[in-house]
């Protein structure tokens, strides 16, 4: 007899207690500074504990939890803040993690002669905790009245090769396309995937060579040159490294980023293993062993519903034995 799996949900928000829900979308990506989750409960649902309608208590910036999972065993899903509320044929409910606590955090005007990133992230965040595993020295960068610390990290992330995102409470950073952690999951094509929509793609060129070029306050610029000599030149802009040694190990980091060849595209498993955004995923076949492979997981959309419970994973860079 085949295993039977029973959809579970539960959903705190505020101080309403739900176990029943019409559908979860939950939107994560290392290419955006915000989780994000859509939530849609029918209209009659009235919460267990209070038997109030949800309308009469729900709230702008109430702290939500989402738990989902089968047969009683539930996992948490998302954490955050009720940002926007909508009452049609369903009640929506958007919701957004801890950024949107940070896009509501302004700071006091204050100039860096120079800073390393992990202290320039901790002043900002005043004493939370933040996991940072790439340091690098940012020079002559100011913080204007009423900045708050979302706008920060837009900034940051646009101007340097970094990404932040929130786990489990901790602001983390990364270094582009590295691994939030060592932790692999495994999909077999055959045993445990929904769907795939995967198609192979190869570099444009391997021999390439990227000029990395930074623009600094006073309008100058640095720049440095790295890969095959002869090869087509692409050009890459920053703003605000003026180490030359910082701008060349950039400029390495996504050279390495651009010589790819292997599958890309979205695939998609049940709601377990819990796969995650900055994770490793192994891809295995005996059917098509050309896709097998470790491959990092670059935005995961997470679909929970009377349909099914499902993860869609977004691989990009495939990892190499020798480099993560």
């Amino acid at each position: 007899m085949a295993d039977v799996y029973v959809l579970e949900a539960k959903v705190e928000i505020g101080r309403v207690l739900l176990n029943a829900v019409h559908s979860v979308v939950i939107n994560r990506s290392v290419q955006s500074l915000s989780d994000t989750a859509t939530l849609q409960i029918p209209r009659h649902i009235a919460a267990l504990e209070t038997k109030e309608s949800l309308l009469d208590i729900l709230s702008i910036g109430d702290e939500i939890r989402i738990d989902l999972g089968y047969n009683e065993q539930v996992f948490t899903e998302f954490t955050g803040y009720v940002k926007n509320i909508s009452n049609q044929d369903l009640v929506s409910i958007e919701c957004e993690d801890e950024m949107y606590k940070l896009r509501k955090m302004s700071l006091e005007p204050k100039h860096y002669k120079k800073v390393q990133l992990s202290q320039l992230v901790r002043d900002i965040m005043s004493g939370k905790e933040v996991d940072i595993d790439y340091d690098f020295e940012v020079q002559n960068y100011r913080i204007p009245s009423g900045t708050s610390v979302y706008e920060v990290l837009s900034h940051l992330k646009e101007n340097f090769p970094v990404d932040f995102y929130f786990r489990e409470g901790i602001l983390r950073s990364r270094w582009n396309y590295s691994l939030l952690s060592s932790d692999t999951k495994v999909y077999h094509l055959e045993r445990n995937v929904a769907k795939n929509d995967l198609k192979y793609i190869v570099s444009e060129k391997k021999e390439q060579r990227l000029r990395a070029v930074s623009t600094l306050k006073n309008g100058k610029r640095l720049q440095v040159e790295w890969g095959a000599k002869d090869a087509p030149l692409r050009t890459l802009h920053f703003a605000y490294i003026e180490s030359e040694s910082e701008l060349l190990t950039i400029a390495k980091a996504e050279y390495q980023k651009r010589k790819f060849a292997g599958y890309k595209g979205t695939i998609t498993g049940f709601g377990f293993p819990l796969t995650e955004c900055g994770q490793a995923l192994e891809i295995q076949s005996e059917e098509y062993p050309d896709k097998q492979g470790k491959y990092f997981i670059d935005k995961l959309t997470i679909r929970f519903s009377k349909n099914g419970y499902r993860r869609e994973n977004e691989i990009s860079k495939k990892i190499l034995d020798n480099s993560s």
